[in-house]
């Protein structure tokens, strides 16, 4: 296998890993990978799955905290049905990007860097 098919694969596990599980799944898989791989390009796009995981993890949180004890459980199921389609589709899309564009990283949107 040519590096650059390499780097693809490892990219699209990386971000596909979220839509397995939310759960330790979703974020063990891209910390193997960056542990184990060397390509400076697969290490940015396993941290960024880790971090579209983990801030997945506090979005949830908050909405299950605050809009349920804040504003209601109608308002609460409605934003987590956003958080659950965009649990969905954003990986989706960071897996075509890093496949068609396998030198460039992929930054999702609307998350915060921790790792």
């Amino acid at each position: 296998m040519s590096e650059l098919e390499q780097r693809k694969l490892l990219s699209v596990i990386c971000h596909g890993a979220s839509l397995l599980s939310p759960t330790v799944v979703a974020i063990a898989i891209p910390i193997l990978i960056l542990l184990l791989s060397n390509d400076p390009i697969v290490q940015v796009n396993a941290k960024e799955a880790i971090n579209f995981s983990i801030n997945l993890i506090i979005y949830g949180v908050v909405i299950l905290v605050l809009f349920i004890s804040l504003v209601g459980i109608p308002l609460a199921l409605l934003f987590g049905s956003i958080l659950l389609i965009a649990s969905i589709i954003f990986p989706i899309i960071a897996m075509v990007a890093v496949a068609t564009s396998p030198d460039q990283p992929y930054r999702y949107p609307f998350i915060f860097a921790i790792v």
